[in-house]
């Protein structure tokens, strides 16, 4: 049994959970699974939380397996420079004051700001580990290579405790968004950490055709559709999937689109549903909030396609389950995924040109695709991710070899 601190920010999903009282954790699995596993496993798990968010919260925990106690503090991490600098200092103070208090095993921090949580780990001596979801360092890189030149990374303080900083290990998704390419670029000294680049899992779920339909009819579901699956982020480029569908609905195109996913860019979603009254789209296109990964994987096998065209990268969890669960899937192409697709045989792969897009739901409308297309992206799934028990142990593991009880 360890004692571990949690420093980790309040992801999509997680924060539902700590803060409007779901149940589960809809949304980030590489983070809620694993951190699930920890605790009903019998470690002892203590949480400082960092709220994002721009409002002041009040737990109203819903998880069955987390308690308020575990909670040590809320830390408010607003957008203005005072407030960060304030944030920061409260943060340090705070993970001082935890292992002051109590023995700690290990600290694991999620997320960049978290990160500053080594420093009281050098002062207890406790080993240390970071988690990264992904990097936004390669797409900034791409626009101005300038961006990661020493005089530049100076203003990335966080940046440079995940990269430079001894400790245990720093663990990145891979995701496609480089995160290896940023490691190679920022970290001088390859021997202060060992870095690791995973995969994501992925639970591959047999639902029954009887399964599928409940959901569908639970949802009222109007077929024929295309399912969008992301958190409302200007990235994850919902309002070309509109655009999409404005042009399909002047070609005379029947179809209706499903968006899936947390409102976490509230000024984002406002203008996502604005341009849906913009573009009187408003009798195809349809808002289903955070589903559970069971009603995803249902409206995945239902779909006419899924679609993910993200800015950044798409080798992502939702790209993955739309491979598991036999997706006919339209993916953009990243420089990552575009090793993994193979046009008509386990998917699309697409590029900037919505007309690309609209020929191959065009096509798919009127010749849906065979089966071997679906059992294809089963394959590949299996080819490239590991189901999500076999994943989360791996990183329990990792944490129990550097932990002070191994």
């Amino acid at each position: 049994m360890m004692n571990i601190l949690y420093v980790t920010d309040a992801w999509h999903g997680f924060s539902e959970a700590l803060f409007n009282g779901a149940t589960s954790i809809n949304g980030l699995p590489s983070f809620g699974h694993v951190l699930e596993k920890i605790v009903t496993d019998g470690n002892n798990v203590d949480l400082i939380v960092i709220n994002n968010s721009n409002s002041d919260i009040q737990l109203n925990i819903g998880l069955p397996w987390i308690k308020e106690k575990q909670i040590i503090k809320i830390v408010n991490y607003r957008q203005t420079i005072a407030s960060k600098i304030r944030a920061a200092a409260e943060l340090i103070a705070c993970c001082f004051s935890a292992v002051i208090k109590k023995r700690y095993d290990f600290i694991y921090a999620h997320g960049l700001v978290a990160g500053l949580s080594i420093f009281a780990a050098r002062f207890k001596r406790i080993p240390f580990g970071q988690r990264l979801y992904g990097t936004f360092l390669w797409d900034e890189y791409l626009k101005n290579p300038k961006t990661l030149s020493e005089y530049s990374l100076h203003k990335k303080y966080y940046d440079i405790i995940a990269y430079r900083y001894k400790k245990a290990f720093l663990l990145i998704t891979n995701d496609g968004s480089r995160g290896d390419f940023a490691y190679d670029k920022i970290c001088k000294d390859k021997t202060k950490f060992e870095f690791l680049y995973w995969i994501n899992g992925v639970n591959r779920l047999n639902l029954t055709e009887e399964e599928c339909e409940s959901i569908y009819k639970k949802y009222n579901i109007k077929r024929p559709f295309i399912f969008y699956v992301a958190r409302f982020d200007r990235w994850k480029n919902q309002d070309r999937i509109l655009r999409i569908i404005r042009r399909m609905k002047d070609e005379g195109v029947n179809i209706n689109c499903y968006f899936a996913g947390a409102v976490t860019i509230k000024s984002y979603y406002g203008e996502i549903v604005t341009l849906v009254k913009e573009l009187d789209i408003e009798d195809r296109v349809y808002f289903l909030g955070n589903l559970n990964y069971t009603e995803i994987s249902a409206l995945h096998r239902l779909s006419t396609a899924s679609l993910a065209l993200y800015s950044v990268c798409n080798f992502t969890n939702v790209f993955h389950e739309m491979l598991a669960n036999r997706a006919v899937t339209i993916v953009r192409r990243d420089g990552i995924v575009d090793d993994v697709i193979k046009n008509g045989e386990n998917g699309y792969i697409v590029g900037d040109d919505d007309g690309e897009i609209i020929n191959i739901i065009k096509n798919l409308l009127r010749s849906p695709v065979s089966n071997d297309l679906r059992q294809n992206a089963l394959k590949t799934s299996f080819r490239y991710t590991k189901d999500w028990n076999t994943r989360i142990n791996e990183e329990i593991a990792l944490i129990k070899k550097f932990a002070k009880t191994k």
